[in-house]
């Protein structure tokens, strides 16, 4: 199985996860990750929103319009992420990469040092814990394999 999907906004991610999740053996379990890590991809990745910023455009309630904002700027509208599903015998992975310039990911993969008061900063964490037996980010962090074996 080598299957391929684009998408760049928050709905396409919605319409497209279950689509993507009945392909693996427990699409419940896989559903959160993939949702999370398809929405860094663009929040963070293509739209270049920082941590410290959606903190604060979750506090004012402002996160889903400044979203749909910046996907319509110029400089952003052309931008898409991918994913990816493939499959051996042994296991099924999800590469998921966006256009964007990428982040320092290693903060995010220390489960322990998360703040869980804050409004945002745990979708890596949570990710790992209950839909991927592995998770790998790689180059500058516009691209992540989650991996679930069999």
């Amino acid at each position: 199985m080598n299957l391929t999907f684009r998408f760049r906004t928050l709905e396409e991610v919605e319409t497209l996860l279950p689509t993507i999740a009945a392909h693996f053996p427990n699409p419940k379990a896989v559903t959160y990750g993939l949702q999370e890590l398809m929405v860094n991809a663009i929040e963070h990745g293509n739209l270049g929103i920082t941590y410290d910023e959606k903190t604060k455009l979750v506090e004012s309630g402002t996160w889903h319009d400044e979203i749909i904002r910046r996907l319509e700027l110029p400089e952003y509208r052309h931008l898409y992420a991918e994913l990816s599903i493939q499959a051996d015998g042994k296991a099924m992975y999800v590469m998921i990469r966006d256009q964007g310039k990428g982040f320092d990911w290693g903060a995010y993969m220390q489960c322990d040092t998360i703040d869980p008061a804050r409004p945002n900063g745990r979708g890596i964490c949570t990710a790992m814990k209950l839909s991927f037996d592995e998770l790998e980010y790689r180059g500058t962090g516009n691209e992540v394999l989650g991996t679930v074996r069999r």
